[in-house]
């Protein structure tokens, strides 16, 4: 059994820090991590993808917004230049690369994309593969996207996934959830 930690939203890794801190942390862990944004040398422990985790294999349009922080494959009002940027087929990734006995932890702070990469995971059960997710919802920045009704549904079936410990949603405050 392997134990893998994912952080989708890298940035400046502080998801990473986070998990190392916390008491399911262990020397053994793998960690990967996927962030389209320009990331200054991440560790060489850390197995660094420079993709948008998504819902499937090509490019997409990454809205910017002034810097990185807050930069997203959805679109805002508050978000103006566009460009092109690499994405990959986060679930598929999933599922080729790690077995459902791996000890799997996900964080992931995506920036309003965590709906339709989270409906894709459950859809096609990869969701199942983890045994913690850290996941920060982008509620207000949702609302006009297709995927945002979804959320109710993401977060009933999370609740009845059988998780070793809880999900964690972070809004204003830790919200933990089961």
């Amino acid at each position: 059994m392997r134990r893998i930690f994912i952080d989708c939203g890298y940035l400046r890794g502080k998801g990473t820090l986070f998990f190392k801190q916390t008491k399911d942390y262990s020397e053994d862990f793998e960690f990967y991590a996927f962030d389209p944004s320009n990331v200054p040398d991440p560790p060489p422990e850390i197995n660094f993808n420079n993709q948008a985790a998504w819902i499937y294999d090509g490019t997409i349009d990454f809205y910017v917004r002034g810097g990185t922080k807050r930069s997203s494959v959805i679109a805002t009002k508050n978000r103006h230049n566009i460009k092109k940027i690499p994405c990959i087929d986060f679930s598929k990734w999933v599922i080729d690369n790690f077995d459902k006995n791996d000890f799997m932890v996900l964080k992931m702070d995506i920036e309003g994309a965590e709906y339709a990469v989270l409906k894709k995971m459950y859809e096609d059960k990869s969701l199942h593969y983890f045994d913690i997710a850290y996941v920060e919802p982008h509620y207000a920045k949702n609302v006009n996207h297709p995927f945002f009704d979804f959320r109710e549904k993401v977060q009933s079936e999370i609740k009845t996934l059988s998780f070793r410990t809880a999900i964690e949603w972070y809004v204003k405050n830790k919200i933990s959830q089961r």
